[in-house]
């Protein structure tokens, strides 16, 4: 499997996942919801986001207990 970049734009209610191969999709911004999408990951995906105001909490947490890498960015350079 190949490795997927995928960026993530995170507000208060929601999560839009960016994946070139696959278009783009939306999760809610909720720890439940965050837990679970790491599990659909391939092995070698990484993820790309922006630290935006706390909002990126819980997807912090939800890669780290995955152990999935990942990159949080400040938004003016992303």
């Amino acid at each position: 499997m190949s490795r997927n970049d995928i960026g993530v734009d995170l507000s208060k209610d929601a999560l839009d996942i960016h994946v070139l191969s696959r278009g783009v999709a939306r999760i809610a911004n909720e720890p439940g919801a965050i837990a679970r999408w790491p599990a659909g990951l391939g092995p070698d995906d990484f993820i790309v986001y922006e630290a935006t105001s706390g909002c990126d909490g819980a997807l912090r947490r939800a890669l780290d207990a995955a152990c999935r890498p990942g990159k949080r960015f400040n938004p003016g350079h992303a």
